[in-house]
Protein backbone atom coordinates (compact mmCIF):
# COMPACT_ATOMS: atom_id res chain seq x y z
CA UNK A 1 0.00 0.00 0.00
CA UNK A 2 2.78 2.44 0.89
CA UNK A 3 4.58 1.75 -2.40
CA UNK A 4 1.34 2.29 -4.33
CA UNK A 5 0.63 5.56 -2.54
CA UNK A 6 4.21 6.68 -3.10
CA UNK A 7 3.85 5.98 -6.80
CA UNK A 8 0.47 7.78 -7.01
CA UNK A 9 1.93 10.90 -5.38
CA UNK A 10 5.21 10.56 -7.32
CA UNK A 11 7.35 10.66 -4.18
CA UNK A 12 11.05 10.65 -4.96
CA UNK A 13 11.84 8.46 -1.98
CA UNK A 14 10.21 6.82 1.02
CA UNK A 15 11.93 5.94 4.28
CA UNK A 16 11.29 2.90 6.45
CA UNK A 17 12.69 3.48 9.92
CA UNK A 18 12.24 -0.15 10.92
CA UNK A 19 9.80 0.35 13.79
CA UNK A 20 6.90 -2.06 14.27
CA UNK A 21 3.44 -0.66 13.58
CA UNK A 22 1.32 0.03 16.67
CA UNK A 23 4.36 -0.55 18.90
CA UNK A 24 6.18 2.76 18.67
CA UNK A 25 5.68 3.27 22.40
CA UNK A 26 7.88 0.22 23.07
CA UNK A 27 10.97 2.01 21.69
CA UNK A 28 12.96 4.63 23.61
CA UNK A 29 11.92 8.09 22.39
CA UNK A 30 15.56 9.04 21.81
CA UNK A 31 15.87 6.15 19.31
CA UNK A 32 12.78 7.39 17.45
CA UNK A 33 14.00 11.00 17.41
CA UNK A 34 17.49 9.93 16.27
CA UNK A 35 16.13 8.02 13.26
CA UNK A 36 13.73 10.85 12.43
CA UNK A 37 16.58 13.37 12.63
CA UNK A 38 18.67 11.26 10.25
CA UNK A 39 15.88 11.22 7.65
CA UNK A 40 15.20 14.94 8.02
CA UNK A 41 18.91 15.78 7.71
CA UNK A 42 19.08 13.59 4.61
CA UNK A 43 16.16 15.13 2.71
CA UNK A 44 16.18 18.64 4.27
CA UNK A 45 12.46 19.50 3.97
CA UNK A 46 11.18 23.06 4.37
CA UNK A 47 7.84 21.91 5.80
CA UNK A 48 7.15 19.16 8.31
CA UNK A 49 3.68 17.63 8.69
CA UNK A 50 3.08 15.62 11.84
CA UNK A 51 0.08 14.16 13.67
CA UNK A 52 -1.62 16.37 16.22
CA UNK A 53 -0.65 16.07 19.87
CA UNK A 54 -4.26 15.22 20.82
CA UNK A 55 -4.51 12.06 18.70
CA UNK A 56 -5.61 9.00 20.65
CA UNK A 57 -3.42 6.72 18.52
CA UNK A 58 -0.27 6.01 20.55
CA UNK A 59 2.00 5.85 17.49
CA UNK A 60 0.73 9.28 16.46
CA UNK A 61 1.45 10.68 19.93
CA UNK A 62 5.00 9.34 19.84
CA UNK A 63 5.51 10.69 16.32
CA UNK A 64 4.32 14.13 17.42
CA UNK A 65 6.71 14.05 20.40
CA UNK A 66 9.58 13.03 18.14
CA UNK A 67 8.73 15.84 15.69
CA UNK A 68 9.00 18.46 18.44
CA UNK A 69 12.80 18.26 18.19
CA UNK A 70 12.50 19.52 14.61
CA UNK A 71 11.53 22.91 15.98
CA UNK A 72 15.15 23.50 16.99
CA UNK A 73 16.24 25.96 14.32
CA UNK A 74 19.90 25.69 15.28
CA UNK A 75 19.83 21.96 14.44
CA UNK A 76 17.44 22.10 11.46
CA UNK A 77 17.75 25.59 9.92
CA UNK A 78 16.15 24.47 6.65
CA UNK A 79 12.78 23.73 8.33
CA UNK A 80 10.64 26.83 7.99
CA UNK A 81 7.22 25.49 8.95
CA UNK A 82 5.81 22.72 11.14
CA UNK A 83 2.13 21.84 10.82
CA UNK A 84 0.14 19.23 12.72
CA UNK A 85 -2.77 17.59 10.97
CA UNK A 86 -5.95 15.84 12.00
CA UNK A 87 -6.62 12.15 11.39
CA UNK A 88 -10.20 10.96 11.05
CA UNK A 89 -11.13 8.62 13.92
CA UNK A 90 -7.97 9.51 15.87
CA UNK A 91 -7.79 13.26 16.42
CA UNK A 92 -11.53 13.64 17.00
CA UNK A 93 -11.77 10.71 19.44
CA UNK A 94 -10.01 12.46 22.30
CA UNK A 95 -12.97 12.69 24.69
CA UNK A 96 -11.08 12.67 27.97
CA UNK A 97 -8.58 15.45 27.56
CA UNK A 98 -9.33 19.13 27.53
CA UNK A 99 -7.00 19.50 24.57
CA UNK A 100 -8.83 19.56 21.27
CA UNK A 101 -7.65 20.03 17.73
CA UNK A 102 -7.99 23.76 17.09
CA UNK A 103 -6.90 24.48 13.54
CA UNK A 104 -5.41 27.85 12.72
CA UNK A 105 -4.02 27.12 9.26
CA UNK A 106 -6.09 26.09 6.22
CA UNK A 107 -5.12 24.95 2.73
CA UNK A 108 -7.49 24.98 -0.23
CA UNK A 109 -7.75 21.40 -1.56
CA UNK A 110 -10.62 21.85 -4.01
CA UNK A 111 -8.42 20.80 -6.97
CA UNK A 112 -7.01 17.80 -5.10
CA UNK A 113 -9.94 16.36 -3.13
CA UNK A 114 -10.92 13.64 -5.60
CA UNK A 115 -7.28 12.61 -6.08
CA UNK A 116 -6.89 12.44 -2.29
CA UNK A 117 -9.91 10.14 -2.02
CA UNK A 118 -8.73 8.00 -4.94
CA UNK A 119 -5.33 7.56 -3.30
CA UNK A 120 -6.90 6.96 0.12
CA UNK A 121 -8.79 4.03 -1.45
CA UNK A 122 -5.42 2.30 -1.87
CA UNK A 123 -5.47 1.79 1.90
CA UNK A 124 -8.06 -1.00 1.82
CA UNK A 125 -7.90 -1.59 5.58
CA UNK A 126 -8.29 2.11 6.41
CA UNK A 127 -11.16 3.26 4.16
CA UNK A 128 -14.59 1.75 4.73
CA UNK A 129 -18.19 2.63 3.91
CA UNK A 130 -19.96 5.52 5.64
CA UNK A 131 -20.68 6.02 8.55
CA UNK A 132 -17.18 4.72 9.25
CA UNK A 133 -15.04 7.77 10.19
CA UNK A 134 -12.54 7.08 7.42
CA UNK A 135 -14.90 6.93 4.44
CA UNK A 136 -14.92 8.88 1.20
CA UNK A 137 -18.11 10.61 2.33
CA UNK A 138 -16.58 11.64 5.66
CA UNK A 139 -13.44 12.93 3.95
CA UNK A 140 -15.61 15.05 1.65
CA UNK A 141 -17.72 16.26 4.58
CA UNK A 142 -14.73 17.28 6.68
CA UNK A 143 -13.20 19.09 3.71
CA UNK A 144 -16.44 21.05 3.31
CA UNK A 145 -16.55 21.95 7.00
CA UNK A 146 -12.91 23.07 6.93
CA UNK A 147 -13.64 24.90 3.69
CA UNK A 148 -16.54 26.76 5.28
CA UNK A 149 -14.23 27.83 8.10
CA UNK A 150 -11.77 29.32 5.64
CA UNK A 151 -13.92 30.55 2.73
CA UNK A 152 -12.95 27.69 0.41
CA UNK A 153 -15.19 24.97 -1.03
CA UNK A 154 -12.84 22.30 0.34
CA UNK A 155 -9.93 22.68 2.72
CA UNK A 156 -7.61 20.76 4.98
CA UNK A 157 -7.00 22.17 8.42
CA UNK A 158 -3.78 22.21 10.39
CA UNK A 159 -2.42 23.60 13.60
CA UNK A 160 0.56 25.81 12.90
CA UNK A 161 3.28 24.78 15.34
CA UNK A 162 6.10 26.96 14.03
CA UNK A 163 6.77 29.22 11.08
CA UNK A 164 9.89 31.12 10.17
CA UNK A 165 9.77 33.65 7.35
Amino acid sequence: EIKSVSKAYKFKKIYNLGFETIKLDTYPINKVTKKLSEVVNNCKPNIIYCPNETDVHTDHQITYKACRILGKSFRFPFIKKILSYEVLSETDSNFFEKKLFKPNYFINIEKYLEKKIKIMKIYKSELKKFPFPRSAETIRSLSRIRGSQSNFKNAEAFKLIKEIY
